[in-house]
C-alpha cells in the first residue's frame, strides 16, 4: 500500500469514528493530524465524560491494524482505541480500553 493510500485510509477511518460519535450526540473534535497519540478528543454534551481516541483503520483487504511500540506502555481510563474495519459498503468498528492494548 503506498503512503497516500495509507493515509487516505487512515483518515477514512478517522471521520468515520467522528461521524459515528456525533450521530450518538457525543461531541467530536478532530486533532492536527500530527498530534502524537490521540486523533480524536470527545466529550458528552454535559461535558461530564471525556474521552482520547486513538483511531486505526484497515482497508478491506486487510485482516490487522497496525500499532507503534509507544502502544505497549500508553494507557488511561480516558483513553481508549477505536479498530476501524473498512469493508464494502460500511465499515465496522471496535471500542478497545488502552489498559486492554497495552
Amino acid at each position: 500500500m503506498s503512503a497516500k493510500k495509507g493515509f487516505i485510509t487512515g483518515m477514512t477511518g478517522v471521520y468515520l469514528v467522528a461521524a459515528e460519535l456525533s450521530k450518538h450526540n457525543i461531541i467530536a473534535t478532530l486533532t492536527s493530524r500530527n498530534a502524537p497519540g490521540v486523533d480524536i478528543i470527545s466529550s458528552t454534551q454535559d461535558l461530564k465524560r471525556v474521552f482520547n481516541i486513538q483511531v486505526k483503520t484497515n482497508s478491506k483487504n486487510a485482516s490487522f491494524w497496525l500499532l507503534n511500540k509507544d502502544a505497549k506502555g500508553t494507557y488511561s481510563p480516558n483513553f481508549v482505541y477505536v479498530f476501524v474495519n473498512l469493508r464494502e459498503g460500511g465499515a465496522d468498528f471496535y471500542i478497545v480500553p488502552s489498559k486492554k492494548v497495552s
